[in-house]
């Protein structure tokens, strides 16, 4: 894997969720904030274990210990792209 790189689009997403977790405990944000970095961890060493959404490419894995879902692809330089962070309960196949 020669990286990871986060969307404008999935990092606006992110920033969202956490600051609407952080409203409601000041400590839940910068906790899952931690937890979806540590989610990038197994995605780099094994990219293909995220889920097929459907889309051609595309792949979804759940973070840990958060209501978070990070939907990635590999791009044709083979860098790891994040390109969505939604929460579980979204109708996220309605995008």
């Amino acid at each position: 894997m020669r990286g990871l790189q986060w969307t404008e689009r999935a990092s606006a997403d992110l920033v969202k969720l956490l600051a609407y977790y952080a409203d409601i405990d000041r400590d839940l944000g910068p906790a899952m904030r931690r937890r979806v970095v540590a989610a990038q961890r197994p995605l780099l060493d094994r990219p293909g274990i995220g889920s097929p959404t459907g889309r051609r490419g595309t792949r979804k894995w759940r973070v840990r210990g958060t209501p978070f879902l990070l939907f990635y692809r590999i791009s044709s330089d083979g860098t790891l792209q994040v390109v969505n962070v939604r929460h579980a309960a979204q109708n996220w196949r309605a995008e």
